[in-house]
């Protein structure tokens, strides 16, 4: 059965709430919930006076999948791209209020959106790299075109969670409120721009881009000091990707960013480090890990 997603009005304002995070064994951004999400998004953006969609998440914070690598098992990286392009394309305004742990499909969902606003004790995190792989499904390209390239390389290889303040400085977010007034502020903001018909006062989604000499001169020195050893052909793929966010179109640079994540995927290094991960997953939960 489909987690539901939740859909609320408010004065034109749709309020679209994902389930909180779950168990130790929370599925993450399945192909149900996805599945969920799109249809709330499709009962949205039929309605004629609708002015803004706040995304946001119960409680426990936006789902997050025990094992980081499951949001992109099959297909799971292009439903999560082809959600995030439908937030990026909403003619309205769209806020998403974080909260929680923000990693795989929260990130790539909410890179997307217009204004980013987190809640203070919000925590973001890359696993992906530990196992081999990179944050897909669009996170890592659009990070990169609005946080630019360095702030995206080193989010993904950093190995460390980041609280939202420090989040905010790498650009992963744009503000941070208190659990009190973070909702009202958020519907304040899309209602702003949407009766002003102006820009949102925050990092655009492609700021990085409008200097991107800049930008690749910043990603120079960011691949210079990218660590040697077992791990240095996922740094260096991630580089790759980050500079192909910058220098080729949004939609040839997410397919790229899809490429990278096949191959990665396909590694025998991955591989091996997934299954590690997994041994450890169930030795902590008591179990005995397979051969």
């Amino acid at each position: 059965m489909a987690r539901r997603v939740k859909l609320q009005r408010r004065e034109g304002v749709a309020l679209v709430t994902l389930p909180g995070a779950g168990s130790a064994q929370d599925p993450g951004f399945d192909a149900d919930l996805c599945a969920s999400l799109n249809g709330a998004l499709d009962l949205c953006l039929k309605d004629e006076g609708l002015r803004a969609m706040v995304l946001r998440a119960g409680p426990g914070g936006w789902p997050v999948a025990a094992d980081p690598a499951r949001d992109y098992d099959g297909p799971g990286a292009a439903r999560l791209a082809a959600l995030a392009g439908r937030l990026a394309g909403a003619p309205v305004p769209v806020v998403a209020v974080l909260s929680g742990r923000i990693s795989g499909g929260a990130l790539a969902l909410t890179q997307a959106v217009d204004l980013r606003m987190a809640l203070a004790d919000t925590v973001f995190a890359a696993p992906e790299y530990a196992l081999g792989l990179i944050p897909a499904g669009g996170g890592l390209v659009r990070l990169a075109r609005r946080a630019g390239a360095a702030q995206a390389l080193s989010y993904v290889t950093s190995g460390h969670d980041w609280d939202a303040q420090a989040a905010m400085g790498l650009g992963l977010c744009d503000a941070v409120a208190s659990e009190g007034a973070i909702e009202s502020a958020a519907v304040s903001a899309a209602l702003q721009v949407a009766e002003g018909g102006g820009e949102m006062p925050f990092a655009p989604r492609d700021g990085a881009v409008a200097a991107p000499q800049r930008a690749l001169g910043d990603l120079a020195a960011a691949r210079a000091g990218l660590a040697g050893g077992v791990m240095a052909p996922v740094a260096q793929r991630a580089a790759e990707v980050v500079e192909a966010a910058l220098l080729l179109p949004l939609s040839e640079a997410l397919d790229f960013e899809a490429v990278a994540l096949d191959d990665l995927r396909a590694a025998e290094l991955a591989r091996a480090l997934h299954h590690v991960g997994q041994a450890e997953r169930s030795a902590a939960r008591g179990g005995v890990p397979a051969a």
